[in-house]
């Protein structure tokens, strides 16, 4: 046989096999066809009691036709809107039946099952944590006396359960009605704290007036529960206005705004706006959006009789994620709880932030109420 032809057959031979080792290969066909521990796992959520038996068996026989081969049950909210006609809220006797369907329902399809270890996002979370056991947060209370004389009874700092001071706790959707549960309460003493007033927190009195017809009272009443509503005018704005006997300095605002997106903020855009007259206004800055629930804001030392802080109307916002809700027409009013000036200076603390100074043309000169 002429040597070419050997050295093909030889070359031919070796590649039937390679391609018979490639073949034979375990690793090669385990990534074909990868088992179980290799195959992906998901956050399975159930959001705001929107569960069934029923859906949880159309969601395991997809995730076992597609190759899922386990989940990890996750409980939240977030606000989701209620698209199933008897909601299983968590820990309820429908939510267990729920879960125990659903385990048993993994199992007899070989899928794996795990489970967060709490509701939602918090890994403290759950009605057999008690509450000397569970998260605080620090509350206070401010009383002024004069200096040399019995102080009485200092006011006793707020108890309510909630996200700061005496904001209550939102009470989720799926717990509301005959079933909904009371929020447990802890309260102790914690320190007496007394000091001298400093002359820059000896602020003068401001005459406080708004673009609607509400109870300016209440926004510096210190009650951060109770609200009122500012409606927004033809012109899609809102105003509360602070006017001094003489030209005032001032370097902090504090304003609680309820019902806007999660933990509160100013909606939309809210200025702070300063006057000499009372007339032309002036824009200093923008308030922070989002962030705590009460926010202090830093802002430039400013100088002025009169100060405004203006609301903007936001716009049409859609739906929820998901395509759930259509379209939201536009809140009617601003939400407010508190809102007051200071002219001791103020380091904002992690969540709330600095005034946002205004730096296109045209912002200064503004007319009232712009």
């Amino acid at each position: 046989m002429p040597n070419a032809l050997r050295s093909l057959l030889v070359a031919w031979a070796g590649l039937l096999a390679a391609a018979g080792a490639r073949a034979q290969d375990p690793l090669a066909a385990a990534f074909k066809t990868p088992p179980g521990s290799a195959r992906p796992r998901v956050w399975w959520h159930w959001m705001n009691a929107n569960v069934t038996q029923h859906g949880i068996d159309e969601d395991f026989a997809w995730m076992k036709r597609v190759g899922v081969a386990g989940v990890q049950n996750f409980d939240g909210s977030l606000n989701t809107p209620r698209i199933v006609e008897t909601p299983a809220p968590f820990m309820s006797d429908a939510w267990k039946a729920a879960i125990r369907h659903a385990v048993s329902r993994a199992d007899s399809l070989g899928l794996e099952f795990t489970i967060a270890s709490s509701p939602g996002w918090s890994e403290t979370g759950g009605p057999w944590v008690t509450p000397e056991q569970a998260m605080k947060k620090l509350v206070w209370s401010e009383t002024t006396v004069e200096g040399g004389r019995p102080a009485g009874r200092l006011t006793t700092p707020p108890s309510v359960s909630g996200p700061f001071q005496d904001i209550p706790a939102a009470t989720p959707a799926a717990f509301a009605g005959a079933g909904a549960r009371t929020l447990p309460s802890l309260y102790h003493d914690a320190a007496v704290i007394a000091y001298r007033i400093p002359e820059a927190e000896r602020d003068a009195e401001p005459t406080v007036s708004a673009s609607g017809a509400v109870d300016t009272r209440a926004l510096t009443d210190g009650d951060r529960a109770k609200r009122v509503e500012l409606p927004f005018g033809p012109d899609s704005l809102a105003w509360v206005q602070f006017a001094y006997a003489e030209p005032q300095t001032v370097r902090a605002l504090t304003v609680v705004v309820a019902g806007v997106g999660r933990g509160g903020g100013a909606p939309s855009v809210a200025r702070l706006q300063a006057s000499d007259d009372g007339t032309t206004f002036r824009t200093i800055g923008e308030l922070p959006r989002g962030g705590a629930p009460e926010q202090t804001v830093a802002l430039p030392a400013t100088t002025a009789r009169y100060f405004r802080v203006v609301f903007r109307q936001p716009a049409q916002r859609p739906g929820a994620p998901g395509g759930f809700g259509g379209q939201q027409p536009p809140p009617r009013g601003v939400q407010l709880a508190e809102l007051s000036l200071t002219s001791a200076a103020r380091e904002p603390l992690r969540g709330q932030g600095r005034l946002v100074e205004r730096r296109r043309h045209g912002d200064d000169g503004d007319a009232a109420g712009a």
